[in-house]
């Protein structure tokens, strides 16, 4: 796949067929990095300076030779179907990313940052890897270095989201656990 084919792929998307699709990708070849840059680059959010990535499940089927992808946190469709639709629709999406990315390239991550929701997910993702056969990696999300640094990052959150610690209705990390934790 050329950088050419890729990049007129993805202009010829248009948002009704860009799903908000939360995964956690890795480059196991150097093609692979191509298409996570290609995947990520047009679609920078100046406010935040954050990249969203522009892709759907079709253009991963196309495009997903030497990427490895897991399961994501808790905005992540495995998990958002565990607490919000079903078990059974959280394992179909499972079942449906370890096939576009083939066993072996495709893991299902737990995390746990004191949540109540991330102890209900992981138990699912417990269940469901011994169902499936898809393997489970441990992760943590880490927003922040050290610990003490939650309340720092919740107020820098509060400024770049425009709202202000008092507003009820705010993105936050809640639990002061998004910090990175050794082995």
């Amino acid at each position: 796949m050329s950088k050419t084919q890729l990049k007129k792929e993805l202009t010829k998307m248009n948002a009704e067929q860009i799903a908000e699709l939360v995964l956690d990708l890795y480059s196991a070849r150097p093609e692979a990095k191509e298409y996570l840059e290609f995947y990520i680059s047009p679609n920078i959010d100046k406010k935040l300076e954050k990249a969203k990535a522009a892709i759907d499940k079709e253009l991963l089927r196309k495009y997903h030779k030497g990427l490895i992808a897991s399961s994501a946190c808790l905005a992540g469709e495995v998990a958002r179907n565990v607490l919000t639709v079903s078990y059974e629709k959280a394992k179909e999406a499972a079942l449906e990313y370890l096939e576009i990315f083939g066993e072996g390239n495709f893991f299902l991550e737990l995390q746990d940052h004191g949540m109540r929701e991330q102890k209900q997910v992981n138990s699912a993702l417990l269940r469901m890897s011994k169902e499936t056969g898809i393997p489970l990696i441990a992760t943590n999300d880490s927003h922040y270095i050290y610990k003490e640094d939650a309340e720092p990052h919740d107020i820098l959150l509060c400024i770049q989201t425009g709202k202000t610690i008092l507003d009820e209705d705010r993105m936050r990390y809640e639990g002061g656990q998004f910090y990175v934790k050794s082995p």
